[in-house]
This record gives structure tokens, C-alpha cells and sequence, in this order.
């Protein structure tokens, strides 16, 4: 939850690895709002909005480029 606020915050694209369809997908995205139990993101160059459920979030982490926040 913490890389996910940072990412709204400071809109940045965070690193996640999310359960898709039964799958771990890694991308890089960039949460574009936080609700009780979910949230949505746009993902790489498609600019769709996503919608991910908080339980489906396997881990977070910095996005390339982007150290501890600076």
C-alpha cells in the first residue's frame, strides 16, 4: 500500500507485480486512484485505465530510475 500512495502522491510509475487472471504479471504502472479495496492504474505506454483489487497486489517496489524516492 505504501509504493501504491507513493505513486498517487507523487505521480510516479511504480514497479508491481499483480495477479491477472490467475497470473503474475510484472509491470510497471502508475495508480491514478485509491478506493477502499482496490485501486486503478495506467500501465507502460496504454494510457487505459485498469482496474486492480488490493488482495491481487503480490509486491511493490521503485520504479527504474526512481531511488528511495528522490
Amino acid at each position: 500500500m505504501r509504493f501504491l500512495n507513493y505513486s498517487l502522491e507523487h505521480d510516479k510509475a511504480i514497479k508491481a507485480v499483480l495477479l491477472i487472471d490467475g497470473k503474475m504479471r510484472q509491470l510497471n504502472i502508475k495508480v491514478q486512484r485509491i478506493t477502499g479495496d482496490a485501486f486503478e492504474y495506467t500501465s507502460g505506454r496504454s494510457k487505459k485505465i485498469q482496474y486492480c483489487k488490493l488482495t491481487d497486489v503480490m509486491a511493490t517496489g521503485y520504479g527504474r530510475g526512481d531511488k528511495e524516492g528522490k
